[in-house]
């Protein structure tokens, strides 16, 4: 419909003439006007009012002719028909007013142009510091709060449509941004017409379609903010569900590129409505067609921008890396840790460099392990176990871009070296990943198929909280493989034939591959939302309806994208062997138990004890604590070849301890054991700091007392099955300088019954044996110089010696490959010290006439004739004593001399239980007193060497033995026999030996004393030469109880105590001579004489 056009001009003349007709002010005419005084004045100039009419009245009958010097507001004049350059105006041609036509209308038709429709493209850069985009072209870099915000980027060669809505949106024109994103059109380029320009009123059916690559970019907010110039205009028109998958995606051709259309609505507006649309403000913008957009005063659409935003491309990551490696060997089983921050100071370990693309981890596993799974094809299996975690470290939170909600996995799969491993789907390492083994099936070879259905990630993964900053959220699974045991077994070979490569790799690595993809939601732009589809079918995430601003979330799924860890190697290597050691040390006593003479030990070696015992034998026993174990030894020379390996035995080794008591035993493998220390005949040494040796003896060294409570707890468990659950029991110990072993006692309780003599050593049966029988734990009777065998408790060696048997994640828990603290503390035997004294209690003289003289105790101070000459006075009897009496009463006279022998136990207090006692050797293994009794020594023999002047047929067969303490039973006899022998040597000199032999003392404690007396006669037969008495007298056997043996020390003090008693000249001559004797030492008594002084009369 033609509409009315206000503001045209319009001159005009009569026909042929050369003036122009101008108004008068009366109203009538001049024709004769000039053409300077219509420019230059106005006048003359006739414009359409707002009816689009522009009326001349009262002309006189005529021809005229008319021109348009200027076309209505918005349509440019020099674009209309018949326009005159050079005159620069149209000439409409003439028209008659005559005859009847009074009045005459005259149509003056101007068609409104377009000279150019153009705009700009964009790429909108984000203002990170706004987490956002301004969705306006920023012309210039610009500055906020002191940052920094790029300009935007304006895109070029994007292909720009102009289309027709109302024909089937058939394409009007094409043409691509230049190289400043500036495109325009100005003519109808592809339409098929012969007209190809643009016109104002076809444009209200035309929309331009920007044509973008939907796998790149997303259209930006348009209308945003009040200046058209720097908005967008272009938006979807409709969501399809398609769409909606990111993979479907087409880019700028195929079935689904992005395009942005402008408004198609104009086609329903009518031209006022058009029209008025040019004065729209931005709000109304949103529902302008392309005319909204004209510069009346350009003739151009302009600023028809689309603003483009670079899409978001989500992004996780797949982390594989060794979690650790499991070693099960002969029910043990170890696992190493391999961590964020893993320990790299122990050789078992797993380590890892990492370079680009490639981590290359180092295991070391003990080379008696693997030799001894050689030798046996069993025992050992070695599991490799990787974590794969999967992070959605996705952390865009953009509503107009994107707005992560979860990832989701399509596959994961995990190549691996089938030469070497298997994939084990089942829970053999007993961890608690076993569900998630399961989940892993043989695709083909070399290639494990996670079940994404049925594993951890089948609900996906959480975005991170940017509440919480967040930087991701992950979910891990595991896989694990088995080391092949042939893979294992050529480790020995490779190490020995690849001196210059040490160094056993997959032949592929392990690598983790997963596809998958993101839910997330984005206010996308369209015109038609309520057509459009919301979320993708079948997607997990639903759509929101609306945002704070209004905006409906649409749920997208992203591209499917495969990404892949970086490859994993393990170089399996031979570390260090597996040993077990200790030291063998001599505890000492305490400075309580000195000052108590006792002889408790503290069973732990301290600082200050320095002993060492040298060559103690050491053997490796199997559990039957009988058969020798079996050591599988490998030997490597410097740079890791292997040069020997063999099954051995610690006999065959000889493992003995050195000059600093140390021993180790190598090539162990996980098993029960025990070990077993043989020392006691002499050739082992104690060696103290000076390097002094001492003889090792078994009579003189004893095992010290266990004080740790778990050594002690595996000594009395008598079950092997119980045995074995704490056989680990040296890991509990708060040291490892313990004494963990102890003497077998029922070696020990076999020479219980031994009797010693000064030079013999007799039998239960008084039968004299030269060596000591011994029988062994398998029956056998040996004679022996009594070697003793120690024995620590059952021991449980595991792969590890690491307290928990699991893991080793800090350096502080890393062990080294030396199981320690397997030691024998020794302590010295207690002397047994037996104290005897001999005194004259009473000195009877009776002369030739049967008169008694004196009868006293020659210490009385009282007593005549008789002197005590003991230096320290004993008022109960005397050591040595002097008998003045005249000569004359001498000769022919009787003697009668009563003698008291005592014994007294000094030796160090010991401790022992009755054999039948379910505590016996409690005292001997732990110190416990508790249940014990005190030892006891028994002195057997006493023999006393009277000198031959005595009768020895006046001597009593029995005294009555008196005791110093209240625990006897009460007094017993004691036997006295006499014994006279008489021997005659090589040279016929015949010698006569006569003692007394007394038997039936009482045994005693440590501290207790007994005693008993008797009295022997002599008759002084002459008066020179019968006046010396000589008296020796000693012990000759004793026993001590059970589980104790006579030391060296003691046996050194079997010396006879000898006294010699001279008669004093009464001339005065060393008159203040003392006459004292050497005091009784241990095992020996000290001999009482008397002294007879002839007195002479002056």
């Amino acid at each position: 419909k033609d509409i009315v056009l206000s503001g045209a001009e319009f001159i005009i003349k009569k026909e042929g003439a050369e003036n122009w007709i101008i108004p008068n002010s009366d109203g009538t005419y001049n024709y004769n006007g000039k053409y300077e005084d219509i420019v230059n004045n106005k006048v003359g100039v006739y414009t359409t009012n707002a009816q689009g009419i522009a009326e001349i009245k009262k002309l006189k009958f005529d021809t005229y002719h008319i021109y348009e010097i200027k076309a209505p507001d918005g349509y440019n004049i020099e674009k209309q028909d018949k326009y005159d350059k050079d005159k620069k105006w149209i000439d409409l041609g003439t028209v008659t007013l005559g005859g009847k036509d009074t009045n005459i209308t005259y149509t003056v038709t101007n068609k409104k142009t377009v000279d150019k429709l153009e705009g700009n493209v964009w790429i909108d850069n984000p203002d990170r510091k706004l987490n956002g985009y301004n969705n306006i072209y920023d012309e210039k870099d610009w500055i906020q709060d002191n940052d920094k915000i790029s300009k935007d980027i304006l895109f070029k060669n994007m292909t720009v449509y102009l289309k027709d809505s109302k024909d089937k949106d058939q394409i009007i024109a094409e043409t691509k941004t230049d190289e400043n994103g500036h495109y325009e059109f100005t003519t109808k380029n592809k339409y098929d017409g012969e007209d190809k320009n643009l016109y104002y009123w076809d444009l209200a059916n035309y929309y331009v379609e920007f044509v973008y690559d939907n796998t790149l970019y997303v259209v930006a907010d348009p209308f945003v903010g009040n200046d058209i110039k720097i908005n967008s205009k272009a938006i979807e028109e409709i969501m399809k569900a398609e769409e909606l998958k990111d993979e479907n995606l087409t880019g700028t051709d195929r079935q689904l590129p992005g395009r942005a259309v402008t408004y198609k609505g104009g086609a329903n507006l009518t031209p006022k409505q058009l029209l008025e649309n040019n004065e729209s403000t931005s709000k109304e913008l949103k529902t302008t067609p392309l005319t909204g957009y004209y510069n009346k005063n350009t003739y151009t659409i302009e600023n028809i921008n689309l603003g483009i935003k670079e899409k978001h491309e989500p992004s996780f990551d797949v982390f594989e890396t060794l979690e650790y490696i499991k070693v099960n060997m002969n029910g043990y089983s170890y696992k190493y840790q391999h961590g964020e921050n893993p320990v790299t100071y122990s050789t078992y370990v797993p380590r890892a460099a990492t370079q680009t693309g490639k981590m290359n981890f180092s295991q070391a596993l003990y080379p008696s392990d693997v030799k001894y799974l050689k030798e046996h094809n069993d025992g050992m299996d070695v599991y490799v176990v990787y974590s794969i975690t999967v992070s959605n470290n996705e952390t865009e939170f953009v509503d107009d871009i994107y707005n992560e909600q979860k990832l989701y996995l399509n596959s994961l799969i995990n190549t691996y070296d089938s030469k070497r491993y298997e994939l084990c789907t089942t829970n053999d390492t007993g961890d608690e990943y076993g569900a998630d083994f399961a989940n892993w099936s043989d695709d083909k070879p070399g290639i494990a198929k996670y079940s994404i259905e049925n594993g951890v990630y089948k609900d996906g993964i959480e975005k991170p909280d940017p509440t919480k900053n967040e930087e991701g959220k992950s979910i891990t699974s595991r896989i694990q493989f088995k080391v092949k045991k042939q893979a294992l077994i050529d480790m020995l070979d490779h190490y020995k034939k690849n001196p210059s490569n040490i160094k056993y790799l997959e032949t592929v690595p392990t690598t983790a591959t997963v596809n998958a993809y993101h839910d997330y939601l984005r206010t996308d732009n369209v015109w038609d939302e309520k057509s459009s589809a919301k979320e993708y079918q079948g997607i997990k995430t639903k759509y929101a309806e609306k945002n704070d601003n209004n905006e409906t979330y649409f749920a997208h799924k992203s591209n499917n994208a495969d990404k892949s860890s970086s490859q994993l190697y393990i170089n399996l290597t031979l570390g260090d062997s597996r040993k077990l050691s200790g030291v063998v040390f001599e505890d000492t006593i305490t400075d309580d138990s000195e000052t108590q003479n006792t002889k408790p030990e503290i069973g732990k070696l301290d600082d200050n004890e320095s002993n060492r015992a040298k060559n103690v034998k050491v053997d490796l026993l199997n559990p039957n604590q009988k058969d020798l174990a079996k050591l599988y030894y490998v030997e490597k020379s410097e740079n890791g070849v292997i040069t020997l390996d063999k099954i051995t035995t610690t006999d065959e080794q000889k493992i003995y301890t050195n000059a600093k008591g140390e021993y180790t035993i190598d090539g162990l493998v996980p098993g029960y054991y025990y070990i077993r220390f043989t020392y006691g005949d002499g050739s082992q040494k104690m060696i103290d700091t000076n390097g002094q040796e001492i003889d090792l003896t078994s009579k003189d060294y004893r095992s010290t007392i266990i004080t740790n409570e778990y050594i002690k707890k595996a000594l009395e468990e008598k079950n092997i099955d119980e045995a074995m659950k704490i056989a680990n029991w040296y890991k509990q110990m708060d040291s490892r300088n313990y004494s963990t072993a102890v003497d077998d006692l029922a070696l020990r309780h076999q020479i219980d019954g031994y009797i010693y003599t000064e030079e013999k050593v007799k039998d239960k049966d008084g039968k004299e044996v030269s060596k000591i029988k011994v029988t062994d734990k398998d029956g056998n009777v040996k004679e022996d110089i009594m070697n003793i065998n120690s024995y620590t408790p059952m021991i449980s060696i595991s792969i590890e010696d690491d307290k928990d048997d699991i893991k080793q994640t800090t350096e502080q828990d890393v062990k080294q490959n030396e199981f320690k603290g397997f030691n024998l503390g020794l302590i010295k035997q207690p002397d047994t010290t037996i104290i005897t004294n001999k005194k004259i209690t009473n000195v009877k003289f009776t002369n030739q006439v049967g008169t008694t003289l004196v009868s006293e105790n020659p210490a009385s101070k009282q007593s005549t004739y008789v002197t005590a000459l003991d230096t320290v006075v004993d008022p109960t009897g005397s050591k040595n004593a002097k008998l003045e009496i005249e000569p004359e009463s001498i000769y022919g006279s009787n003697i009668e001399l009563t003698y008291e022998i005592s014994i007294e136990n000094q030796s160090a207090k010991d401790f022992v239980e009755d054999v039948n006692d379910p505590h016996f050797g409690d005292y001997f293994k732990y110190g416990k007193s508790e249940t014990a009794k005190a030892k006891k020594v028994t002195v057997r023999v006493l023999e006393d060497d009277l000198d031959s002047k005595f009768n020895y047929s006046s001597v009593p067969t029995t005294t009555t033995q008196t005791t110093s303490y209240t625990t006897s039973s009460g007094p017993n006899q004691i036997s006295i026999k006499p014994v006279i022998t008489e021997e005659t040597d090589s040279d016929g000199t015949k010698t006569t030996t006569q003692y007394l032999e007394m038997t039936g003392w009482e045994s005693l404690e440590s501290g207790q004393s007994t005693k008993t007396s008797y009295t022997v006669t002599a008759l002084i037969a002459n008066d020179e030469l019968d006046t010396d008495y000589k008296n020796n007298a000693k012990v000759k056997s004793l026993s001590i109880d059970t589980l104790s043996t006579l030391t060296t020390n003691s046996l050194k003090k079997w010396e006879a105590g000898k006294t010699v008693f001279t008669i004093m000249p009464t001339t005065g001559e060393n008159r203040d001579q003392m006459y004292w004797y050497i005091g009784a030492v241990a095992l020996a008594i000290v001999a009482s004489g008397i002294v007879l002084i002839k007195k002479k009369v002056l």
